[in-house]
């Protein structure tokens, strides 16, 4: 599966526990898209590899608490 867009309600979801079987399978797929449409991380250690993929999860769920603040203050 090519995944091009996730919204981000569902890697919320995903990141809270909170999603269904099938968004789980869209998420991790598009997440192994990430790393093999264009491996750049396999010039990096294993350990870096790991780091580098904690930092992107890490950012995604900022981006989604950021859009959450600013639809709040929008409503």
């Amino acid at each position: 599966m090519n995944v091009k867009f996730i919204h981000p309600n569902i890697l919320d979801n995903y990141l809270n526990g909170e999603c269904s079987e099938a968004e789980r399978m869209v998420v991790e797929d598009w997440f192994e898209s990430l790393t093999t449409v264009k491996n750049y991380l396999e010039w990096f250690p294993e350990k870096q590899q790991t780091k580098i993929q904690e930092n992107i999860f890490a950012l995604i769920k900022l981006e989604i608490g950021l859009r959450e603040k600013k639809l709040d203050r929008e409503s």
